[in-house]
């Protein structure tokens, strides 16, 4: 009888023992992926980064060149309206001799 209860105890034992490796198992491959998980986020967000920052400097890019755009069209204005001042004194000018 007393072998009995040593074989039933090592059984339990053994039992015992194995699940505690099917949980440290389980514990591993739970970690590792969870850590794969944290790194493709980390990743995805990281390429959203990198595509938000060429979208911003895209867009700075363009607001540079309307802003070009706009400053050589008012110093064309200016000119003109120069040039026609300078037109209307000559009127002027002629207009009193």
């Amino acid at each position: 009888m007393h072998t009995r209860k040593k074989q039933t105890a090592s059984k339990i034992g053994s039992a015992e023992d194995k699940a505690r490796e099917i949980i440290d198992e389980a514990v591993k491959t739970a970690e590792t992926k969870k850590r794969e998980s944290l790194l493709e986020i980390k990743e995805e967000s990281i390429r959203t980064k990198n595509e938000l920052d060429k979208e911003i400097k895209e867009r700075r890019n363009e607001i540079q060149r309307n802003e070009r755009r706009v400053e050589q069209k008012e110093s064309n204005l200016d000119k003109k309206l120069e040039a026609i001042e300078k037109r209307e004194a000559g009127f002027a000018a002629k207009k009193k001799s």
